[in-house]
């Protein structure tokens, strides 16, 4: 017994045990409407067992067509079919995957002749690996294209700390697959890893990389660079902008006219630096050519300031002055002592106001009203402040034995308790640093200074007028003289020295 159903597309044969007559098989043939196939139909019709058949038919109502990407699938008809039948031929294609039934009851019903009868899914798209920076990235070359750019303030420099976070690490993740109409898995592509390269002075901890000293960041190329020290290869002018630093600067060149330095450490110049100039420095300031000005250039220095000449300036120093040449036209003060004594070393025309004590080779004024001024010092005052400051240094080194005992005994499971006693441990060495530093300031006063409120003239000069701690004394046609003021005879003592 053979049973015959007609599809949209093809015939279903289906027979139970055995063989065919020969009368059954024409029948057979008879209800398949001259389709094709003949010798398959007559090795189903001969067969023993129970099978089944389906014999495609010679002109096929329906046409399936999938995308080349195989994400879709689209249906055309000659003699409109029903959604059922849709459906047995998408299956009979392969076609398993987004056959939507509803969709396809619908389109009929309109009519539509092209009708979208399956579609797949693409991948889910893969997530690159990435960087979120937590501090500006700026970039000279940036500024090119600015309207209307504020030179003096380009700000083209990142100033990190220590432990500052300064970019977060996104990881990359894998898309979802995809599927084609036939069921077959889409791969995502894979996510990109992120170009990026830390150099010495970088580390990274739970997702974020922290900066492990103070200093200058760059980004360039993947590669991310700490330096503790601002190197500007060139002057400080246009392409620069003004510097507003929190670490060490070094200047291959020159700071040119107009332009401002502001450094929470030290300054080094190997240039000069020009006139209407303001520079603050909370370290040390040291300029290897001449600082000069038009009564426009003001200089400030927590520190020492070094240089080979000053003129036309207002400087004002917290700690020592080494100048070269000369100071010319300048009013000058200083918490420590000037030292202007080079082999050309001369004060011409300015007002010297140093607290410890002033030493030059010659001074040279035409115009009323300069001098030079030393406040002076009281030497048992530092000799009692001393004496506290080694006190406290064997008492810091005491502390610091200490906890680097407890140090010792903390496990190094207990995280919270490890870092909260390095953290002791570095701050009690950071106090001891300190008041070493005070100590040696301290000393070498005491042993470079043989008066209180000392002044040192190297050469033959005339007309000098000084003020030592309060008294007015004006030289006239001296000799290499030192002078400084002596607590026990109460006055001002004058010794002459030797010519070098």
């Amino acid at each position: 017994m053979v049973k015959v159903k007609e599809g949209v597309n093809s015939f279903l044969l289906e027979k139970d045990t055995g063989p065919l007559k020969i009368d059954e098989m024409k029948d057979v043939l008879s209800q398949l409407k001259g389709s094709k196939d003949f010798l398959s139909v007559q090795e189903f019709c001969r067969a023993h067992d129970a099978m089944r058949l389906e014999v495609e038919k010679n002109t096929r109502n329906l046409c399936v067509e999938v995308s080349p990407d195989g994400l879709e699938a689209y249906i055309r008809y000659i003699e409109k079919p029903t959604a059922e039948e849709v459906v047995a031929e998408l299956n009979r294609e392969g076609i398993v995957v987004g056959i939507d039934f509803n969709r396809l009851s619908s389109e009929l019903l309109k009519g539509s002749k092209r009708i979208l009868a399956a579609q797949g899914f693409s991948p889910g798209q893969s997530q690159d690996e990435a960087i979120e920076w937590l501090v500006n990235i700026q970039s000279s070359s940036s500024v090119v294209a600015t309207e209307k750019i504020d030179f003096y303030n380009l700000d083209i420099f990142t100033y990190v700390k220590e432990g500052q976070r300064i970019a977060r690490l996104i990881p990359a993740e894998q898309g979802t697959l995809g599927k084609t109409v036939y069921g077959k898995k889409i791969l995502p592509s894979p996510p990109k890893r992120l170009n990026l390269r830390l150099k010495k002075g970088f580390k990274k901890v739970d997702g974020y990389v922290i900066v492990e000293e103070d200093g200058v960041i760059e980004f360039n190329n993947g590669v991310l660079t700490l330096d503790p020290v601002l190197r500007i290869n060139s002057d400080v002018d246009y392409k620069t902008g003004n510097i507003d630093s929190t670490v060490n600067v070094e200047i291959s060149g020159w700071v040119r006219t107009g332009f401002h330095i502001n450094c929470e450490k030290n300054v080094y110049v190997k240039g000069g630096i020009e006139e209407k100039t303001h520079i603050v420095t909370e370290g040390d300031l040291s300029v290897v050519l001449g600082i000069m000005g038009n009564k426009k250039t003001r200089i400030e220095v927590n520190g020492n300031l070094k240089a080979k000449f000053i003129q036309d300036c207002d400087v004002i120093v917290k700690g020592n002055m080494y100048i070269n040449e000369y100071i010319m036209n300048s009013d000058v003060i200083c918490e420590g002592s000037i030292f202007v004594n080079g082999k050309k070393g001369a004060i011409i025309n300015s007002n010297a106001d140093a607290k410890v004590s002033v030493e030059l080779r010659a001074y040279k004024t035409s115009q009323k009203g300069r001098g030079i001024k030393v406040k002076g010092f009281h030497r048992s005052m530092y000799i009692e402040t001393l004496k506290g400051l080694q006190k406290k240094r064997i008492k810091l080194k005491g502390a610091i034995q200490q906890v680097a005992l407890k140090l010792r005994n903390v496990k190094k499971d207990n995280r919270a308790e490890l870092e909260s006693t390095l953290f002791e441990y570095q701050r009690y060495e950071n106090e001891l640093y300190k008041t070493l530093e005070e100590i040696e300031k301290i000393n070498a006063i005491l042993e470079n200074v043989e008066g209180e409120g000392m002044v040192k003239i190297l050469s033959s000069t005339e007309n000098i007028k000084l003020r030592i701690k309060g008294q007015e004394i004006n030289l006239q046609d001296s000799q290499p003289v030192k002078l400084y003021f002596d607590p026990e005879k109460r006055g001002v003592v004058q010794e002459c020295i030797e010519k070098n």
